[in-house]
């Protein structure tokens, strides 16, 4: 485990850049009775050599938030009911 925490921190926490270390960790759990036995390809790992790094995944920061989105921001507040008031209580509970 702490050679994956290790990793964690040297890559700022990019977890794909640490599959080696992650699998490492797992089996090393499954092989001291800590995690049932199953298959890596079930806990979300590609299958053996195929490459799954950094270029294989998609940035988890979409472009809007590149630029300072911040989801619900653009809503506004409603001034009466509560958030039942959208499904037409109209505040009157």
């Amino acid at each position: 485990m702490k050679v994956y925490l290790q990793c964690l921190r040297k890559h700022n926490n990019e977890h794909n850049l640490c599959v080696s270390e992650s699998k490492s960790y797992l089996h090393c759990r499954m092989n001291e009775g800590l995690m049932a036995r199953q298959e890596l390809e079930e806990l979300g790992f590609g299958k053996e050599g195929e490459d799954r790094t950094r270029g294989g995944f998609q940035d988890s920061e979409g472009e809007k938030e590149k630029g300072g989105f911040v989801a619900g921001k653009h809503i506004k507040e409603r001034k009466k009911g509560g958030w039942w008031g959208f499904w037409g209580g109209g505040g009157s509970r």
